[in-house]
């Protein structure tokens, strides 16, 4: 204030004010000088509490450092995810998984060994940081065991023994598994409370849906699995997904593949999986629809 009396210039600064109580509190100081006919009379000071400004300062801080870390996790979820690389002649494969948010509770898995394929698409109860870990959870239960010796319903009480051992007592989780015989073009499948899995006859243009009566994953310790068979043909498509990509965004209207089953038989199904999985879901999403959930697509082709 003293040099803004000699100079006129204003001045502003941080400070510290103390209480009677002997807490203390941030403040910002704005100095200017009184003018009277460009004569210096004086200098008012005006104060402001920048305590409340501190604190949203902070709380940015701290978001950004969640975001990074949110970022990282991301990524390395992602990495979670197969890449279609090493695909054994006679099939192909091709997925896409984006989160609601940054972390998803989505997830499908894809293993070639000899002469089969094990695939699976699951959803876990929930969205963000908790179905994430849970995710990854299931996603490491699934590394455990021997898929290729194992009828799927065989596999599914095993990962419903791990979920409900493991996940917490809200959560669970829908999953359709599949394992496919490559010398016998026999799919074996069992689904656990998820979306039926569209199967796509080339040759007759038309669309079954594969399901099971199962329970879901993580509610029941001892519930039965059953599993079913079914023959694949040349040219056949296979499709899996999450409720996030069909789901009807009208609040009076249920969830249904309908839109999925029409698009697909307008598009060029001759293109690679992974680049057919890319394209159905960028229709699907295309307009004004709000997405609230996960987003998976797997499509498996037979050759």
């Amino acid at each position: 204030m003293r040099q803004t009396r000699l100079d006129g210039q204003s001045r502003r600064q941080e400070s510290f004010f103390w209480r009677k109580d002997g807490t203390g509190f941030p403040v910002y100081l704005d100095t200017r000088a009184l003018l009277d006919e460009d004569e210096i009379i004086g200098t008012v000071t005006t104060f402001t509490d920048l305590t409340e400004a501190r604190k949203l300062q902070k709380l940015e801080l701290e978001k950004q450092a969640v975001d990074v870390e949110l970022e990282l996790a991301a990524a390395v979820q992602q990495s979670l995810l197969p890449k279609f690389n090493h695909i054994p002649a006679g099939v192909d494969l091709g997925g896409i998984s984006v989160p609601y948010r940054k972390l998803s509770g989505d997830f499908y898995k894809a293993v070639f060994q000899e002469s089969h394929l094990v695939f699976g698409v699951a959803d876990i109860c929930g969205k963000g940081v908790p179905a994430a870990i849970e995710m990854a959870m299931m996603t490491y239960s699934m590394e455990q065991f021997n898929h290729l010796r194992e009828e799927p319903h065989h596999v599914m009480k095993s990962l419903n023994r791990f979920a409900v051992k493991y996940m917490s007592d809200s959560s669970f989780v829908t999953m359709f598994f599949g394992n496919y015989d490559i010398c016998t073009s026999i799919l074996s499948y069992s689904n656990a409370g998820h979306e039926p899995a569209l199967l796509f006859r080339e040759d007759t243009k038309e669309f079954l849906e594969l399901t099971t009566n199962n329970p879901i994953l993580g509610v029941m310790e001892n519930a039965p699995y059953e599993t079913k068979h079914i023959q694949m043909k040349s040219g056949d498509l296979l499709l899996l997904y999450t409720d996030g990509l069909t789901e009807n965004r009208s609040s009076t209207s249920p969830d249904d593949s309908n839109e999925l089953q029409r698009l697909l038989l307008h598009m060029d199904r001759s293109l690679p999986a992974q680049e057919l999985s890319l394209k159905l879901f960028q229709a699907l999403n295309k307009g004004e629809r709000p997405i609230t959930d996960d987003q998976t697509l797997l499509i498996f082709k037979k050759l």
